[in-house]
């Protein structure tokens, strides 16, 4: 499907798949419980859609625009996001174990009860968003990480290689988290 706005529509319970969308503008949707598993999503403006409940399991999305979204029990199990945007975002009790994000960029985001078990993120620009009661278990982030705060998330295993910030930037992410310290452009951790 291309050149598709359906801008303010509502979608409730819709599958998408198996499909690869283009071009499609979803802006201000109300798209709870779609289901876009296993879809290719390629330069889509999804900016302030509402997609509680949402599936994007195995989904493959490339350049699309999730700022300001609401992704409340959403799940990203297994997806690729690849020059996607979450700025602004609320990611509530959503799923993204095994996803795979590369050049995303989020910015002043709210991530709750949120499991990104052995997730994979390189050149993210991660940035003033914050972390409650999550699980990054595992998980491996790099790029311009800064000023992230973490409250009783699990970060067991995790790593946090800052490769665009100041050494002070990163000590504040894992100040929050009250247990690691990194030093940029290292990879030594010290307890």
């Amino acid at each position: 499907m291309q050149e598709f706005d359906a801008s303010y529509s509502i979608f409730t319970r819709c599958t998408f798949k198996p499909a690869r969308w283009q071009r499609a503008i979803f802006h201000s949707c109300s798209l709870r419980n779609a289901d876009f598993s296993g879809c290719h999503l390629v330069d889509l403006d999804m900016t302030a859609a509402d997609l509680t409940g949402a599936d994007f399991t195995g989904a493959h999305l490339f350049r699309v625009d999730l700022s300001q979204a609401i992704l409340v029990d959403a799940n990203f199990t297994g997806a690729c996001l690849r020059k996607t945007n979450l700025s602004g975002s609320i990611v509530a009790g959503t799923t993204m174990d095994h996803a795979e994000l590369v050049d995303v960029t989020v910015r002043d985001a709210y991530f709750e009860s949120v499991s990104l078990k052995k997730l994979v993120a390189r050149d993210v620009a991660l940035q003033r968003s914050h972390f409650v009661s999550c699980n990054l278990d595992q998980s491996h982030l790099s790029g311009n990480l800064s000023q992230i705060s973490f409250k009783d998330t699990d970060l067991t295993g995790a790593v946090l290689d800052n490769r665009g910030g100041s050494e002070d930037a990163v000590q504040a992410v894992w100040d929050g988290a009250g247990c690691h310290f990194v030093r940029a452009g290292t990879d030594d951790m010290s307890e």
